[in-house]
């Protein structure tokens, strides 16, 4: 439903306009926390590195409806969390 409230006249256009709003703002909390501490691996901004996120979630909730088998969707994201803040364990 998400992809067809996209369209500004669907009825849940703001809805989730504003949920993938808060999503960000708090990963971008996140990031700006673990930056202050140094955790963060590389020198991408916490703001880009919250959309990033958020996309790489997104982008592996959609594999894993083309595939229900797919049991790496927790493993790959561990695996990102993993590099990109090496203190995660």
């Amino acid at each position: 439903m998400s992809v067809e409230a996209t369209s500004p006249d669907h009825p849940a256009h703001e809805y989730y306009q504003e949920r993938y709003k808060s999503v960000v703002d708090l990963y971008n909390q996140a990031f700006v926390t673990l930056a202050a501490h140094g955790e963060v691996n590389g020198d991408m901004p916490p703001e880009d590195l919250a959309v990033a996120f958020v996309a790489f979630t997104d982008g592996l909730q959609i594999q894993w409806l083309y595939d229900r088998d797919m049991d790496h969707y927790l493993q790959h994201g561990r695996q990102f969390l993993r590099w990109l803040i090496p203190g995660v364990g």
